[in-house]
């Protein structure tokens, strides 16, 4: 009797924080749209492609301003990459502490990052051994190198096919996958996002056919979805070379923060405090 009573009492708590909500923003669909906004945890993966180590790059900035900001943010490696693939050691504790950080997880971008042709590319339209080495020769650099064991794959260009899935199926070390495409299968036990549920926060500023990314706060605010459980972004913060792509990716970034995203690495997922998917 003391057990059903007090599960009733919850239950009404719970009906009239509801009823409360339903008087205070009214019970027209938009406000009732509004209060499962507010109430839903928004996660965000800034997804970092391209980083080889190099001297000088705006990589490093990059790195400063997700310490300043104190968020998280994971990092593509190009494994054959210079200095990335035979570094010095300050290289090698530079990037050692970001990963211990908790800040920064390094993932598998591949180990070329080549375009052979409109139709093939380093992960799409190649043999399985091809694959596997140019996958695996990313996993043994950073592991011998930095002792550092990346457990997420991304494909350069986003171009892949089912002989990659097969590839990870038989690389036990990777746990999470961004981004997969419909109709390619995703192998048991591993995490993976959706290319279509990318939010960009880069734009093409000029549309004349040619590839130059930018952070574009108005372009980001106009797309940017709060409804959505977890959001994901594809940077390329080596190829930001002016102030104002910085100063629109701070705003980017701003905008998240007083909206309570939490910014997340893509092995978070593994944990069971971050159910997305």
């Amino acid at each position: 009797m003391i057990f059903f009573l007090h599960r009733l009492s919850l239950y009404l708590a719970d009906l009239c924080r509801l009823l409360f909500l339903f008087f205070i923003l009214g019970s027209n669909t938009a406000n009732a749209q509004l209060v499962n906004k507010i109430s839903t945890q928004q996660y965000c993966i800034l997804k970092a492609d391209d980083f080889i180590g190099e001297e000088g790059s705006a990589f490093f900035k990059f790195f400063d301003l997700i310490k300043e900001k104190n968020i998280k943010a994971s990092v593509g490696v190009i494994s054959s990459g210079y200095p990335i693939s035979n570094p010095s050691n300050h290289l090698v504790t530079y990037v050692q502490n970001l990963h211990n950080s908790g800040q920064f997880e390094f993932w598998n971008h591949g180990n070329t990052h080549k375009s052979y042709s409109k139709n093939i590319k380093e992960f799409k339209g190649r043999a399985y051994d091809l694959q596997y080495k140019d996958m695996m020769h990313g996993q043994d650099i950073m592991k011998k190198t930095y002792g550092i064991t990346m457990r997420s794959f991304g494909a350069p260009f986003n171009a892949i096919d089912s002989v990659t899935s097969k590839v990870i199926k038989n690389i036990p070390e990777i746990n999470v996958w961004i981004f997969t495409q419909d109709g390619i299968t995703v192998p048991k036990g591993v995490v993976s996002f959706p290319e279509a549920n990318q939010t960009l926060i880069e734009h093409n500023p000029k549309n004349d056919g040619k590839w130059n990314p930018r952070p574009n706060y108005e372009a980001f605010k106009k797309n940017y979805d709060p409804s959505k459980k977890y959001i994901v972004s594809q940077l390329h913060p080596k190829r930001w070379t002016n102030n104002k792509d910085w100063a629109e990716f701070e705003k980017i970034i701003a905008f998240l923060i007083a909206r309570k995203v939490r910014f997340i690495l893509p092995t978070d997922l593994l944990s069971t405090q971050v159910k997305l998917i």
